[in-house]
């Protein structure tokens, strides 16, 4: 049975020869040869900086998921498969960076396994004195949802669903990145299905969960349905307020959501499509296929009605953020509007290679898309960028200085910023 990602698949570079096949944990064949890399680290070409991370880097993993936390100015790099590793096993890979400074540490080996529904027993028992202190990496899941919980003045990460020992999850990890701790999350409320790779967000003290898949494979079956978990701030304990609720007939069949993003400080949802099957055909926004959830009232409604401009098509893959609105200006009052960026991969005319551009969703009162019209220039840098993640408002693209991507060596030790402002 197949079982790789379907909704991000991050295999494809700035300079590889063409699209990568997406990965699975069977064998596959050998991948195209991808186009050298020129070494390019702290040089400036149009306008766009290459620059150098530090410390210590996380490799250069297939299917990373990174998580921003703007409250704490990090960033968070989890599992993904080894880009050299052909057997595709999920890593345990847990790295943290500062991004004031982009110096990397390693916390893998350095979580501990807790369980706090453990009955209090006297310390000095044989169940305590012989309890393991030693650290415990994360499980190995492919592609589970993730998504960043901030309760109060403390953020946690939070990973449900996934597949792991040959079958689709339905339970949930929490990590405790300052403690370095994570445990198996009891959840009260009853079960809920399994979703592979679902589009997930925190908002307040919920986590909001869309959509995943079933299986792997030509039939991955799309849930057509939605999930929230709210955690009490008093005593910590979490319920399902909503369990596998259908979506609404406004809601075409088969429509998988790829990402689930906060607008509106919290008030809505932007849910942006995915593939409803693992045909690898490149994603197109539409007027049909990409909504917003209402939070407080618990609806769908188009988040793409009345928009202006060309909405991004043919994306290899894609993820879509959030930045913080500027301030209003008396003499443009549209920059106090909600904005969304769209970092996708596209094809290079004439290149047959892939490369990243950048779209600006402006949402009401404006109601407008456009693109920055930097692929051709990121290209034109001659590396290896294949994921991003939003730093103070700026795209920043995540890549390595080594010539083959596939290099066991390779690590995520470049990185480009690129301003939301034509």
């Amino acid at each position: 049975m197949s079982v790789h990602p379907v909704k991000r698949p991050r295999l494809s570079n700035a300079r590889a020869s063409q699209s990568h096949p997406v990965r699975s944990q069977e064998s596959r064949d050998p991948e195209p040869e991808r186009t050298r890399a020129q070494n390019c680290t702290g040089a400036s070409r149009k306008n766009a900086v290459i620059k150098t991370a530090l410390g210590d880097i996380p490799p250069y993993n297939d299917y990373p998921y990174h998580l921003e936390d703007k409250f704490n100015k990090k960033l968070y790099s989890i599992g993904g498969f080894r880009c050299d590793d052909h057997s595709n096993t999920p890593t345990t890979d847990f790295y943290v960076c500062d991004t004031s400074t982009m110096q990397w540490t390693n916390r893998t080996n350095c979580l501990t396994k807790r369980d706090p529904y453990a009955v209090q027993r006297n310390p000095l028992s044989r169940a305590e004195r012989t309890r393991s202190t030693k650290p415990q990496a994360l499980p190995a899941i492919n592609v589970p949802g993730v998504a960043l919980l901030r309760l109060e003045t403390r953020s946690f990460v939070v990973m449900f669903g996934g597949f792991a020992s040959n079958r689709a999850r339905s339970q949930t990890l929490i990590i405790d990145p300052d403690r370095r701790e994570w445990w198996e999350l009891q959840i009260a409320g009853g079960d809920v299905v399994p979703r592979i790779n679902p589009a997930m967000v925190g908002i307040n003290n919920k986590i909001y969960i869309f959509s995943g898949y079933r299986q792997f494979g030509a039939n991955t079956q799309a849930h057509q349905s939605y999930s929230i978990m709210e955690f009490d701030l008093d005593s910590g304990d979490c319920r399902w307020t909503t369990r596998d609720r259908p979506y609404p007939a406004l809601v075409r069949a088969g429509q998988a959501f790829q990402d689930a993003c906060s607008v509106f400080d919290g008030i809505k949802i932007l849910l942006t499509p995915g593939e409803p099957t693992e045909s690898k055909e490149p994603i197109n926004i539409t007027l049909e296929n990409t909504f917003f959830y209402h939070v407080t009232n618990d609806s769908f409604q188009s988040a793409t009605a009345g928009i202006s401009g060309a909405l991004p098509q043919k994306m290899r893959w894609y993820d879509t953020y959030c930045p913080p609105r500027p301030q209003k200006s008396t003499s443009n009052s549209s920059e106090s509007t909600e904005s969304i960026l769209i970092c996708a991969y596209i094809d290079v005319p004439g290149t047959g290679d892939v490369s990243p551009e950048v779209w600006r969703l402006s949402l009401c009162p404006v109601d407008k898309i456009e693109c920055l019209g930097i692929n051709k220039k990121i290209w034109d840098l001659d590396s290896q960028f294949k994921c991003s993640t939003c730093v103070d408002g700026l795209i920043r693209l995540l890549g390595t200085s080594k010539d083959d991507a596939e290099d066991a060596n390779a690590t995520f030790d470049i990185y480009v910023d690129i301003p939301w402002k034509k």
